[in-house]
């Protein structure tokens, strides 16, 4: 749901006052075979994960952790 919704959650988040350019993230299949990340910020998150055909399961990450890259650390689940 939250990947359908996702330009919608980012413009809510950004009409409620939240600064557009604070950095989202948008993990997809976590652990999986098919673990990936599209980061980007909250303007542009959404076309980002788009453009790549981001598929659930995912989870958005919106804040200053998510311009950390964990990548090493998470992807030997």
């Amino acid at each position: 749901m939250g990947v359908a919704h996702l330009a919608a959650i980012c413009a809510a988040l950004t009409g409620a006052g939240l600064d557009p350019a604070t950095p989202a993230a948008v993990v997809e299949d976590g652990c999986g075979p098919r673990s990936r990340v599209v980061r980007g910020t909250v303007s542009d998150v959404a076309t980002l994960a788009a453009d790549a055909d981001v598929q659930p399961p995912a989870i958005t990450v919106i804040g200053a952790v998510a311009g950390l890259d964990l990548t090493p650390e998470w992807t030997a689940c």
